[in-house]
C-alpha cells in the first residue's frame, strides 16, 4: 500500500521498450527516467558524481540536471562491452535542445566557472555535439546528442555517434513487460565461466561452455511485484 507507479524501476504495462545496439549486453527500459532514480538509488557511489555536479553549480546558470534525467521519460538503451563496468545510455529525449543549450552554457562557462572557485568540475567540448565531464580530476560522463537522441557513456572510448545511430534490435520472444535483456553467447560464455569456475583451457569443460547460446529475457513491474523471464538459447 506504500508504493505507487512513480516507485517502481522501471514502466509499467506489457508493452516492451525499443533497444536499439551492437553490443554484447543490451537492457532495454520503459520509463528510462525512472530507471535512472531507481540506479542513482540502488548505487549511490556509483552515480554520485551526479549529485556533486548538481550541488556544486550556482543558480545563476539555471541548469537543473535532476530536472533534465526527470524529462527522460521514453525509451531507453544500456549497452555495455565488458559485463557493466562501463555503460553506454541512449535514449530520445521530448526536446534535445533541453539538454543541448545547457551543455553549451556550460561548456562556455567551464572557465568563468573555474575562476568562482568551482574548480572541481570542468566540462569540455569534444568534437561534434560531444562534451566531456570531469569531476574532481576524474572522467564523470561523455554526453553526445546527435539529431533528436541523446548518449551518455562513463566510458572515454566509446564512440558516442555510432552508438546513436545504432539499428534496432527485435524484443525477445514473447517478452511483456517494461525490461527486456539481450546478452550474446561469447559475453554469456564468459560470464557464466568465471561465475562457475569453468576454464579456459579444459576441452571438456569448453564443450560444456560452447552449447550455450544468447540470454534473453524480460520483466514486467507492478506495484505487488516484479517479475519476468530468462531464456538461454542452446547449440
Amino acid at each position: 500500500s506504500r508504493i505507487n507507479d512513480a516507485d517502481l524501476p522501471f514502466g509499467t504495462g506489457t508493452t516492451p521498450p525499443q533497444m536499439h545496439g551492437r553490443a554484447p549486453l543490451l537492457i532495454g527500459v520503459k520509463d528510462f527516467a525512472r530507471f535512472v532514480a531507481f540506479l542513482r538509488k540502488a548505487d549511490p557511489q556509483r552515480l554520485g558524481g551526479l549529485d556533486s555536479l548538481q550541488n556544486g553549480l550556482p543558480s545563476f546558470l539555471r541548469v537543473n540536471i535532476d530536472g533534465l534525467l526527470g524529462g527522460l521519460t521514453g525509451d531507453g538503451t544500456v549497452s555495455s562491452d565488458d559485463g557493466l563496468a562501463h555503460f553506454a545510455a541512449r535514449t530520445d529525449p521530448p526536446n534535445p535542445d533541453d539538454w543541448r543549450t545547457p551543455l553549451q552554457r556550460l561548456t562556455t562557462l567551464s572557465s568563468v566557472l573555474q575562476r568562482l572557485g568551482i574548480d572541481n568540475v570542468k566540462l569540455t567540448e569534444e568534437a561534434g555535439d560531444a562534451y566531456r565531464l570531469e569531476i574532481d580530476g576524474k572522467l564523470t560522463a561523455r554526453v553526445g546528442i546527435f539529431g533528436p537522441t541523446l548518449v551518455i557513456t562513463d566510458a572515454a572510448t566509446t564512440d558516442l555517434r555510432a552508438t546513436a545511430n545504432a539499428p534496432p534490435v527485435a524484443p525477445p520472444p514473447g517478452a511483456a513487460g517494461g525490461l527486456t535483456l539481450r546478452l550474446r553467447a561469447s559475453e554469456g560464455r564468459r560470464l557464466l565461466g568465471s561465475l562457475f569456475g569453468i576454464g579456459a583451457n579444459d576441452d571438456s569443460e569448453n564443450v560444456i561452455l560452447d552449447r550455450f547460446g544468447d540470454l534473453t529475457g524480460w520483466a514486467s513491474a507492478a506495484t505487488d511485484g516484479v517479475r519476468g523471464q530468462l531464456q538461454l538459447g542452446l547449440r
